[in-house]
């Protein structure tokens, strides 16, 4: 007798998650995310979101195998950031178009009515009727923190028969969204009394006026401080205001007001200039002055702000030359 090989069919599923879409206009999706995800792969993650985003993923499960694969289960389990909207009919589309029906939900698992069909020799993009194409809609929550990473996984099982006692090991794949990081910007408002007429030319005893105003992400900013350290020379004379440009903000310690109890005026390196040359909202060098800061507006056309307007004094110190 002589022996006689054979190869086994068996269904195999490959899973994709990726970012497809953001309602923020400074998001960022690299790379683009595709305009058809059933003819190139959708395998993007998101940058510069923040709080009540409303984040679109394409989660892409394909069955590169020879036989059909049944009872496919695909789930997105609740992750910490993600507040994720069930599918409806016509949310889930094989390759060729068309709606796939099905049953459960995202905790437990979305189980396909109709198998996956084997291969179409092709793995990869363009997709036909042996893939499976979820679209998922979540919003990032109200507790998110600038430049925080938060992660969605999803997850599919399979059998290769009807019976579905018997599945495949679960496979997964992640999609992450980065929440923005304030923005910071710092002006020279004023030289007072202004013995010169050129631009920012100050002379020693002229105090200077500066306006340093913060975009606050949507979301949670937790433990915040603000510090300034001047340059050789100055020292801080007084904080003259600290404005929230919205009532969306609030903070921890009560109110933007509470926070001018923080202030600081810290001696920074050694010699002659060296008092109040480190302006923190601290007080102390470590402390988070702002407390807990929270911006619970969700219109991202409007942008929060606080606005901290300061004065510092140019020392009669020999540091200072022209």
């Amino acid at each position: 007798l002589q022996a006689v090989g054979g190869t086994v069919g068996a269904p195999s599923l490959v899973i994709t998650k990726g970012v497809i879409a953001a309602d923020n206009p400074n998001a960022t999706i690299p790379p683009a995310a595709p305009s058809d995800p059933s003819a190139v792969l959708a395998d993007s993650d998101v940058s510069d979101v923040d709080a009540f985003d409303e984040i679109t993923f394409v989660v892409t499960v394909e069955n590169v195998g020879t036989t059909p694969a049944y009872n496919v289960t695909i789930d997105d389990p609740a992750t910490a950031g993600f507040a994720c909207a069930e599918p409806v009919l016509g949310d889930i589309e094989n390759g060729d178009g068309t709606t796939l029906s099905f049953t459960g939900d995202l905790a437990t698992g979305i189980v396909l009515d109709d198998p996956l069909a084997e291969n179409d020799g092709t793995e990869g993009a363009p997709f036909a009727n042996d893939t499976a194409l979820l679209t998922l809609r979540c919003n990032l929550d109200a507790s998110v923190e600038p430049l925080q990473a938060y992660t969605n996984e999803a997850g599919v099982t399979w059998t290769s028969v009807p019976d579905p006692s018997a599945p495949f090991t679960r496979v997964a794949d992640t999609a992450v969204a980065t929440v923005i990081a304030p923005r910071i910007s710092k002006v020279v408002t004023d030289i007072t009394p202004g013995y010169s007429t050129a631009v920012r030319e100050a002379h020693v005893g002229e105090l200077v006026t500066y306006q340093v105003t913060v975009e606050i992400p949507e979301g949670v900013s937790s433990n915040a401080r603000l510090e300034d350290r001047l340059p050789n020379g100055f020292a801080m004379v007084e904080v003259v205001s600290l404005t929230p440009s919205s009532p969306d903000l609030s903070t921890s310690e009560g109110s933007l007001a509470d926070v001018l109890a923080n202030v600081g005026f810290n001696n920074l390196c050694g010699g002659e200039a060296a008092p109040a040359r480190r302006f923190v909202i601290g007080p102390g060098n470590n402390d988070s002055g702002f407390g807990t800061i929270t911006n619970t507006n969700t219109d991202n056309s409007t942008v929060e702000t606080i606005t901290i307007v300061y004065r510092v004094r140019v020392l009669n110190a020999s540091v200072n030359t022209n």
